[in-house]
């Protein structure tokens, strides 16, 4: 039986399109690429929930509930650490 990676709250600062990010707000059930420390170190991410609202919009901060989908990634990250979240290229 395959163990379920733990879930985390974090909070996420979407960058504008002008930055480089989204051009369309998302949902939950949205599951990015997640980066903590070097770009080598990357898994799936599912974001269960959005906290307090429906979607997040480019430019907006909100709090998440997401899981990570490769859970020996989880021993590499611990409370305040920033990581990043992207799609595509």
């Amino acid at each position: 039986m395959e163990k379920e990676a733990p879930h985390f709250i974090a909070s996420l600062i979407l960058l504008t399109t002008e930055e480089g990010g989204r051009q369309t707000p998302f949902q939950t059930n949205y599951r990015p690429q997640f980066y903590v420390g070097d770009p080598e170190t990357s898994t799936s991410c599912f974001i269960h929930r959005i906290l307090d609202r429906d979607e997040v919009r480019p430019g907006e901060t909100a709090r998440i509930e997401a899981s990570l989908l490769c859970p020996e990634i989880v021993g590499e990250i611990c409370p305040g650490q920033r990581f990043y979240i992207r799609e595509g290229n």
